[in-house]
């Protein structure tokens, strides 16, 4: 039973729990009054936008937004703002900052901006095209067409003379820009008369070269062709109207005494004209011009440059009377002087000296016995052992899609022993990639492959057909020679004489900078004048890592192969003046190269190849034979050449006989007997050289 106390106690506990338990309710009732009160106002469930389109969102409360895909739309929370960026869908989550666990989720689906059409309007200018693209749209390609416009070249489209070369997203006014490539030259001859092979108006094309006329008047001399008081001496790309300018004769009281100028000049030679205004006492001040320039030219010293065969007159005049002058005409021959030709290409300390022979890539020790004069005094002939079509080292004329040109003669040796013949049926033999053209030796020139088809032989490796960069640099001597190639060691461009290019030169196996002790040390890196621009042009080039050097490409795509054997016995001189006359007389008219083209395999690949030739340093005794042949295959074609000795050292064919040879050092003479009769020259002439000891001779 429970006592009043007891129940009382019992009754407080009670009070105190009905207590906690209504304030416990009321604080559950507050939380969930405010949940739902707080809340994000924004009815929309998706929202459509475009790409680069901006979408502002409606929305009272203060809140962040949150994209899940950010490439598809970037969102800006404090603008409550949205930007499409690419196209497809993503969520939006729009959060409520006082309170983030009150958030909604909107879908943004971002469609592809519709493209902007543009127009293209042209201005022809008189000239016509077959297709004109008039109109375009956004990130559409365009490629501009070409117009034609006879007699003039196309020059480019202009806006507001600016040329426009892409096309941007705007609507285009083009006009077409014209220069004119056919000519005209008006003739005012002032009471002369013309050539019978000009009229009073000719027509030329652009670059063409043009020879003006000499016209004739009685009683008066030419004096030149004038444009606006300017004399006119060669001819541009523009239109001329050319008057005639002429001197009156006057009796001769002064006259002109010249001297020093032969008949006959060569090309080549040097002249100077020496004159003398007589009488005593006269002024001396003269002027003097080429009647004819494109023949010869000269200047106010009466120095002349020759240009081309033919006759050349020249005129000195009086500064004070012009009509008191005198006049000089010389022949120039399309040939060199025969006379200092012939005196050049004679050897007067003939080659002598032990050298290392690489035969099977050992090396064996022997002298080279050198000849008396440059030219060899025996035919070749050329035997045919062709690898038979179809094998694997005889691609044809075309290999990995590049079509064979001869630029280059690539000369080497061969390391395996054997005679030429020998070494030619080891290449016919091949069905791997070893093939080249010639193959020569004391025992004959063989003949594996046409002049127009791929060897391998180079050792580039690459397959890479030749081109030539223009290097930016203009030529500065007349002649056109090539440049001397380096390599900036700071920036890495290729340099020509000293000069930087605007082309990088490759790197090394490291990455470093080729240094200039790694190129092509005897032919160097392949270069060239061009003759329309007047730049020089530099081959494209190649790191091998194998020689750790840098090389040129069209080594096989762009040379015929000559291997030379060294075998064991052989006479060197001998198989090197055969090659010479093969390259000089057949290879180069065929291929109409030039001697400067003949190349060792070094330039190509590094490879220390024709090693023989190289390390006796005797290339440039190799390119005077070339040169001393070829000369005489095109200069003095018409010209015979007979040697006339009759010392026991020398053999018929003008080498040193290595077999037969004095005890002690002794000089000898021989002659030269020089015939072109269409030019009645009979003509003999006696040079001395030494023939070295036999006991210097030691193996």
């Amino acid at each position: 039973m429970y006592n009043i106390t007891s129940i009382m106690c019992e009754v407080k506990d009670m009070k105190k729990i009905i207590l906690f338990l209504v304030m416990m309710l009321s604080l559950v009732l507050i939380g969930c009054t405010s949940n739902t009160q707080e809340k994000i106002n924004f009815d929309k469930t998706s929202i459509k936008i475009k790409v680069g389109e901006t979408y502002k969102l409606e929305i009272k409360e203060d809140v962040s937004l949150k994209a899940v895909d950010e490439t598809i739309v970037k969102v800006k929370s404090e603008e409550k703002e949205i930007e499409g960026l690419s196209k497809g869908e993503t969520t939006l989550e729009i959060i409520l900052k006082s309170n983030e666990d009150v958030k909604i989720e909107v879908k943004v689906i971002v469609l592809e901006k519709e493209k902007t059409e543009y127009t293209i309007s042209y201005e022809l200018d008189g000239g016509s095209c077959d297709e004109l693209i008039t109109s375009f749209k956004d990130g559409d390609k365009i490629t501009l067409p070409t117009p034609q416009k006879e007699g003039y070249d196309f020059v480019g489209w202009f806006e507001k003379d600016v040329e426009v070369t892409t096309i941007e997203n705007k609507n285009y006014i083009l006009t077409a820009k014209w220069i004119k490539n056919v000519f005209e030259i008006e003739f005012d001859t002032d009471g002369g008369l013309l050539p019978e092979s000009f009229e009073k108006i000719i027509k030329f094309s652009k670059d063409e070269k043009v020879e003006l006329p000499v016209p004739t008047k009685e009683n008066y001399v030419f004096l030149g062709w004038f444009e606006d008081g300017k004399e006119v001496v060669s001819i541009a790309n523009k239109d001329y109207k050319l008057t005639a300018k002429w001197e009156k004769l006057a009796p001769q009281s002064v006259v002109i005494e010249m001297s020093s100028v032969s008949e006959t000049y060569y090309k080549g030679d040097s002249i100077k004209l020496v004159y003398k205004v007589l009488p005593e006492g006269v002024s001396q001040k003269v002027k003097i011009r080429a009647i004819n320039p494109t023949t010869a030219k000269v200047d106010e010293n009466g120095e002349i440059s020759i240009i081309s065969s033919g006759q050349a007159t020249f005129k000195v005049s009086c500064l004070e009377n012009l009509a008191i002058s005198s006049t000089i005409t010389i022949t120039v021959k399309n040939y060199m002087d025969p006379y200092k030709w012939l005196d050049s290409i004679q050897i007067s300390n003939p080659v002598a000296k032990k050298v290392k022979a690489y035969d099977s890539y050992a090396g064996y020790d022997t002298y080279v016995l050198g000849s008396i004069i440059y030219l060899m005094f025996e035919d070749i002939e050329v035997i045919q052992n062709m690898i038979p079509e179809g094998n694997g080292n005889r691609p044809g004329k075309t290999t990995n899609g590049n079509t064979f040109s001869a630029r280059y003669v690539t000369f080497h040796d061969v390391g395996a022993s054997g005679t030429a013949k020998s070494t030619s049926n080891y290449c016919v033999g091949k069905t791997t990639e070893v093939s080249w053209h010639y193959t020569t030796g004391n025992d004959g020139i063989y003949q594996q492959l046409p002049l127009d088809e791929v060897g391998y032989h180079a050792g580039d490796g690459t397959r890479v057909a030749l081109q030539f960069l223009d290097s930016g640099v203009k030529a500065l001597d007349k002649d056109h020679k090539p440049g001397k190639i380096t390599i900036n060691q700071t920036t890495g461009y290729f340099e020509v004489n000293g000069i930087q290019t605007k082309i990088k030169a490759p790197l090394s196996g490291d990455g470093d900078i080729v240094k200039n002790t790694e190129l092509p040390n005897d032919t160097g890196i392949n270069n060239y004048v061009d003759e329309k621009t007047g730049n020089y042009m530099i081959s494209n080039t190649w790191w091998s890592q194998t020689y750790q050097t840098l090389g040129n490409y069209g080594g096989n795509l762009n040379s015929i192969g000559i291997e030379s054997a060294v075998n064991k016995g052989s006479n060197l001189w001998y198989t090197w003046t055969k090659s010479a006359k093969l390259i000089a007389t057949i290879i180069l008219p065929e291929t109409r190269l030039l001697p400067r083209d003949v190349k060792q395999h070094n330039t190509f690949s590094g490879k220390n190849c024709p090693q023989t030739m190289r390390m006796a340093h005797l290339w440039p005794e190799f390119m005077n034979m070339i040169n001393a042949e070829y000369e005489r295959k095109t200069q003095f074609l018409n010209f015979s050449f007979e040697l006339i000795c009759d010392s026991p050292y020398v053999m018929k064919n003008g080498l040193i006989d290595p077999n037969n040879l004095p005890e002690k050092a002794t000089e000898i003479s021989y002659s030269v007997r020089m015939i072109n009769k269409k030019e009645n020259i009979d003509e003999t002439r006696t040079y001395k050289t030494v023939i070295p000891a036999k006991s210097s001779i030691t193996y």
